[in-house]
């Protein structure tokens, strides 16, 4: 029996939460972010709270990345090895397969359990008050419980918490499993890895990040710079590269895709290309993680800006979540870095065709992932021939806009890939990013034209002639290859 007293607090509890009390007593439809009546009580009467389970995640929490990663993937009966394997090689870091409390010594403990925790949020079985998640009380972050956290994020579903006073937190940040926070090095973490984790973490905790990117011409300081940029927030991760391992027009073209100024054959990209390379400095790459708010954020720039006295041209900052997850996946994607270090451009018809494409994807990027470019629309990309269409690869069911010469492609022409359409989305051997898109790599390509010009002779004479232009391609050292306009490769 409800008291009076605990009617009171329901209205309370729900109204304060800008959440449905209907749904919670039932008499509305109630969904997972709406907890029910009956929990909102226990939680009470066990002192503990109710939450969304992303409020309790910080980069202190990297980790977390590769979990949801796995969850994602066993939840979508996605095929591809490669979640696995992050999931197990963070694991190997982490760890190296021990845990006290429950006991665990081996990999498929881990797994096993895992699965059983995400199974348990999926059916609804999860016995949240008896399995609540200790967080910090000061900061809210995750203390024990990521696994559980993973899968209530992925699974959509809320978290009970209980809350420790503070005490000296270990940081499992990208540095930790880069072996520089640790007692054993020797499990450091391949940074492929830390690759996958880090845009895992920019596509699932958006919110609060942005990244920014400091050009050769800002000379020195950088040591001031990572003090200062520790000092507003928390470093996800970050990447350095020598002012001249990429492309500076193509890092350019990518960085503002969508102002005016920035168009193929723009000398408006060349020139601030040149400002913005201009020295021997390093080209650097922080995501930064911080509650700034947008006003503060562009006095932040303004300041670091003035560090190095070159106005807009020694830093770049993102404003918008799309924008900070365009650049992790510019620079924290190995087969996508290989790319920068060359000018690259589809034909004028087929970039129209591409923007057309881009501006239809989902919103969300972990659904956008579930897209590719790919056929002949790679050949263009590469200057190797123009391509008639667009062609395009999906596991998801949403449907984009199909504008003239913008085509999705079935199992017909699947079935010539030498992988699965979820190992060519899915293994970051596969693919490579373009505008915060992916395009399936060129070998692949390769491969697809080689089966279906022995398996289908319709296509066979057009598949041969690819072909050879792929293979031509391939025997030009990089270093020599030039792009349509004569760019040549940039060192």
């Amino acid at each position: 029996m409800i008291s009076f007293g605990d009617w009171r607090y329901l209205r309370r509890y729900y109204k304060d939460g800008r959440l449905s009390f209907l749904a919670g007593i039932g008499l509305k439809k109630i969904d997972n972010t709406t907890p029910d009546y009956k929990r909102v009580l226990a939680a009470r009467d066990s002192n503990q709270d109710i939450c969304n389970p992303r409020s309790t995640i910080g980069s202190s929490r990297f980790d977390i990345s590769a979990k949801t990663l796995f969850a994602r993937a066993y939840i979508e009966h996605n095929t591809s090895p490669w979640p696995e394997k992050v999931y197990k090689e963070h694991l190997r870091s982490w760890n190296n397969f021990y845990e006290e409390d429950p006991s665990k010594e081996t990999y498929e403990e881990f797994k096993d359990s895992f699965i059983v925790v995400i199974n348990s949020y999926i059916n609804q079985s999860m016995d949240h008050g008896a399995s609540p998640i200790t967080v910090n009380e000061e900061t809210g972050i995750l203390r024990n419980g990521a696994h559980r956290v993973a899968a209530a994020i992925i699974s959509n579903n809320l978290i009970n918490i209980t809350k420790e006073p503070p005490t000296k937190e270990r940081a499992w940040g990208a540095d930790f499993f880069r072996g520089k926070l640790k007692e054993k090095p020797e499990f450091f973490l391949d940074e492929k890895y830390l690759d996958a984790m880090t845009i895992e973490y920019v596509s699932v905790f958006p919110k609060n990040l942005f990244a920014v990117i400091v050009f050769p011409v800002a000379k020195g300081h950088r040591t001031e710079l990572r003090a200062h940029l520790e000092g507003i927030g928390e470093i996800v991760n970050y990447k350095t590269f020598k002012h001249n391992e990429l492309n500076p027009e193509f890092i350019i073209r990518q960085l503002y895709y969508g102002e005016k100024w920035n168009y193929e054959g723009s000398k408006g990209v060349s020139d601030k290309a040149e400002w913005c390379f201009e020295g021997t400095d390093s080209l650097q790459v922080y995501i930064i993680e911080s509650s700034l708010g947008e006003e503060e954020r562009v006095r932040e720039k303004e300041h670091l800006r003035s560090i190095w006295g070159v106005d807009k041209n020694s830093i770049h900052i993102t404003d918008t979540p799309d924008e900070v997850n365009m650049v992790a996946r510019m620079f924290f994607h190995g087969p996508t870095r290989q790319t920068l270090r060359q000018y690259h451009s589809f034909t004028s018809a087929s970039l129209e065709r591409f923007n057309n494409y881009r501006d239809s994807l989902p919103d969300n990027f972990t659904e956008r992932d579930k897209f590719a470019v790919e056929s002949s629309s790679v050949l263009d990309f590469y200057g190797l021939r123009q391509a008639a269409d667009l062609d395009y690869s999906s596991s998801s069911d949403y449907l984009i806009d199909e504008a003239d010469g913008i085509e999705r492609h079935g199992t017909d022409q699947l079935q010539y890939y030498p992988v699965s359409l979820d190992e060519i989305l899915t293994d970051p051997n596969n693919h490579f990013f373009y505008a915060g898109c992916k395009i399936v790599s060129l070998d692949i390509i390769m491969s697809m034209k080689v089966n279906r010009a022995r398996l289908d002779s319709g296509s066979r004479s057009k598949d041969l002639k690819d072909i050879k232009l792929i293979e031509d391609y391939l025997k030009v050292p990089t270093t020599k290859r030039l792009n349509r306009s004569g760019f040549k490769f940039f060192r």
